[in-house]
């Protein structure tokens, strides 16, 4: 279990928007004094999230939130590693079905292009499944304990 001291800034129904700095990352970070990422340095950025709300937590509260590690392994699997797969697997096929076809002097760019296509697709479609499962319960952290 990944677990979290957040502070609960809102309510909506049995839902709570709950906020917290993105510091824990960066302060690990080497290359954290010239990185230019806003939740780094002096431009931090406090990190909005919604979460279920069980316990009726209220708004000033400081709760423990948790979230299981599959939530963010499949989270994490579909931000980073499927956009690499689907550019390298459509980019590969498309080529090799182009030399098939007898193109062989543009089966490099074609292949790229297509890769680079499914690449760009692939996080349009990311976005899509985000918008959906946003107010999933099972997609969402818990809040498991007042602080």
């Amino acid at each position: 279990m990944f677990r979290k001291e957040v502070l609960v800034v809102a309510m909506d129904g049995k839902q709570a928007m709950v906020t917290t700095q993105r510091q824990s990352a960066c302060s690990s970070c080497n290359s954290r004094t010239s990185c230019e990422v806003k939740s780094c340095g002096f431009g931090q950025q406090d990190l909005l999230l919604r979460a279920n709300n069980p316990i009726g937590a209220k708004a000033g509260e400081y709760v423990l939130l948790e979230l299981h590690e599959g939530q963010l392994l499949k989270a994490a699997f579909l931000v980073y590693a499927l956009p690499i797969i689907l550019f390298l697997l459509v980019g590969m096929t498309v080529k090799s079905v182009v030399l098939d076809l007898g193109f062989n002097d543009v089966a490099d760019l074609v292949g790229g292009f297509s890769g680079i296509a499914a690449l760009i697709l692939s996080f349009f479609w990311l976005r899509h499944y985000n918008d959906r499962i946003q107010h999933e319960e099972q997609s969402l952290p818990t809040i498991v304990r007042i602080v």
